[in-house]
């Protein structure tokens, strides 16, 4: 970002890499706590630990990327900025689907949703605080 606030081209494709990695790793997490719920009701503590702490490892660096993005770690807006991340990620995979099946309305309103979620988390923030100052 420049000295007068005004978003730079590195800037978007900083913001656009980290909504990227934190929308991926809020599902990754899902994803081990589900593996982790499994495990643990056949019995498998061993296996139902390691997802536990791969859970919280991702979680931890998510929390690190977030906090390069969120200008206020208030909790509400920390937690609106991850929840709209993974919407932009579940927008962009939607509208593939759609392209990919032929429906190109459904798939057009889906890219500009992701534009839009995206956009939603910058104006929520106000500035970046992450890419180039």
């Amino acid at each position: 970002m420049k000295k007068d606030g005004k978003i730079v081209q590195a800037d978007v494709g900083f913001i656009e890499d980290a909504i990227g990695y934190i929308s991926n790793a809020v599902a990754a997490e899902e994803h081990c706590l589900t593996a982790y719920s499994i495990a643990n009701s056949k019995g498998n503590k061993e296996e139902a630990e390691i997802f536990m702490n791969l859970a919280k490892e991702i979680r931890r660096r998510r929390s690190v990327i977030l906090d390069k993005i969120v200008i206020e770690t208030d909790y509400p807006l920390y937690c609106i900025s991850k929840h709209l991340s993974r919407m932009v990620m579940g927008e962009e995979e939607l509208g593939n689907r759609y392209s990919e099946e032929g429906d190109s309305n459904l798939a057009e309103e889906c890219f500009k949703n992701r534009g839009i979620w995206e956009s939603t988390i910058i104006i929520l923030n106000k500035r970046l605080k992450g890419g180039k100052q």
